[in-house]
């Protein structure tokens, strides 16, 4: 795909990408909280919650990508 490549999508096509888009991250942050947020008696996250998040949000991205690249009805 060509790096300036532009997409132009009508109001309807907008409105479902930033709907799936929406849903992705809502299902990604329940569940990567149910998985690695163990404790609630600290403000912030400790180090191995942190190290947790950032390997569950990269399984969702890697994910993504995955899908993107191997089904081409997703490619633009």
């Amino acid at each position: 795909m060509e790096a300036n490549k532009r997409v132009v999508l009508d109001a309807d096509e907008l409105a479902m990408v930033l709907n799936a888009d929406k849903h992705m991250l809502k299902s990604m942050g329940a569940i990567c909280f149910r998985r690695c947020i163990l404790s609630f008696e600290r403000e912030h996250l400790n180090a191995s919650e942190q190290l947790c998040v950032d390997r569950c949000t990269s399984k969702f991205d890697q994910m993504v990508n995955y899908l993107t690249e191997h089904n081409s009805s997703l490619k633009v």
